[in-house]
């Protein structure tokens, strides 16, 4: 569990120092590398892309990032040996994250609150944009976190 925060963390220091993940990748390539990360070091995710991919700006592809990065967090925490699946779905008008993890299936590392900054955040940052970010249990036991954002309109695709 360890290891899955720590590669999580490391994207997180890249991003913030100007590293490969914040300029040189795009989105999908991002979570593509993301998740086989995660893989590596033993969560059970798998990515799923649908609808025709194109630039997001970096803003977006930023923004996302962070929503990714976050669930991610929250589901190495909370729910150990679930599997986790993304999903980027670009829409004519929008592009949709969703971060969905099964129930936990070890003694999740954080038992008590841990105060719902990150998420409190995630949705602020999302909002702030005009976006709409859910976030809560699933009909499965699970978590699933889902981030809406409106596309520019130099960027909708008819």
């Amino acid at each position: 569990m360890r290891r899955v925060i720590v590669v999580l963390q490391e994207d997180e220091d890249q991003c913030a120092s100007g590293g490969a993940f914040s300029v040189d990748l795009t989105c999908n390539e991002f979570l593509e590398s993301l998740t086989r990360n995660m893989r590596a070091v033993g969560m059970r995710a798998s990515y799923t892309i649908e609808g025709p991919v194109r630039p997001l700006g970096r803003a977006t592809e930023s923004l996302l990032y962070r929503v990714s990065r976050e669930a991610l967090t929250n589901a190495a925490k909370h729910a150990p040996g679930a599997p986790v699946r993304l999903s980027l779905t670009f829409a004519p008008r929008t592009v949709s994250l969703t971060v969905h993890n099964g129930r936990p299936l070890q003694r999740p590392v954080c038992v008590g609150d841990s105060g719902g900054l990150g998420l409190r955040s995630m949705r602020d940052a999302v909002h702030a944009v005009g976006g709409r970010l859910k976030a809560g249990p699933s009909e499965d036991g699970g978590y699933r976190t889902a981030a809406v954002i409106e596309l520019p309109v130099g960027s909708v695709t008819e």
